[in-house]
């Protein structure tokens, strides 16, 4: 079953992306990958391969993208900002497996273990240094699930807020972890974030229209099943 993710905020890079690393990243989200068995075997110029596909869909996301490629389809979902000092979330159809795709960005191309390393003259300029730190909001459209991806110092944990109205056991979200959304905390009410929110790193999550995770998920407990009013 397909279902959409919608993610608010973004995450820091320290220190931010030099030129070089900045054009590569952000032409590479726009490639989103290939026929390729490999996810080195990436083209030095991305936009120019894109180019060649010229009429194709650039949503168009086989089922075994993943398994062809070694490449989340979500990469193409994922890209530095124009500074070069967050990463930030390019709003598309069935986005919904973030962890997946950060964690490839993370470990191929960013952190100090980066695998591109030494890879071919596209990652010359690369300096394989970068911390990704923030907080990112959730929403399932399929569950109506509400989480939080947390990213400290490039590794990620996923933080259950509400769990929705009914379980989904797919793949997607859970980003290599249990298919099914996770329990918060035991004890922890999953509308009480405000603290855990304010303290998490970049501060509290503040949506396109001014809402905060703390008016998102009261205004979801408010709710009540899905379907009906308050």
């Amino acid at each position: 079953m397909e279902h959409h993710t919608t993610y608010l905020g973004q995450l820091r890079l320290d220190p931010p992306l030099a030129e070089a690393e900045l054009d590569w990243l952000r032409a590479f989200a726009e490639w989103g990958g290939g026929p390729h068995g490999d996810p080195f075997d990436v083209p030095m110029n991305p936009r120019a391969d894109l180019a060649g596909r010229a009429g194709q869909d650039p949503w168009a996301r086989p089922a075994d993208e993943g398994r062809r490629t070694g490449i989340p389809a979500g990469v193409r979902d994922w890209a530095p900002c124009d500074e070069g000092c967050h990463l930030v979330w390019r709003p598309a159809p069935f986005s919904n497996d973030a962890l997946l795709a950060l964690r490839f960005l993370v470990d191929h191309f960013l952190g100090p273990r980066a695998l591109a390393r030494g890879r071919g003259p596209a990652f010359d300029a690369f300096t394989f240094d970068h911390r990704v730190d923030g907080v990112l909001a959730a929403h399932r459209d399929d569950t109506e699930e509400l989480f939080l991806l947390r990213a400290e110092d490039g590794r990620f944990h996923r933080e259950t807020l509400d769990p929705g109205t009914r379980r989904w056991s797919g793949d997607g979200d859970g980003g290599g972890d249990a298919g099914a959304p996770q329990d918060a905390d035991e004890g922890e009410a999953p509308w009480e974030v405000g603290a855990a929110s304010e303290e998490a790193p970049g501060g509290e999550v503040v949506g396109a229209r001014g809402a905060t995770v703390r008016e998102l998920v009261r205004h979801r407990a408010a709710r009540g099943p899905r379907g009906r009013g308050p």
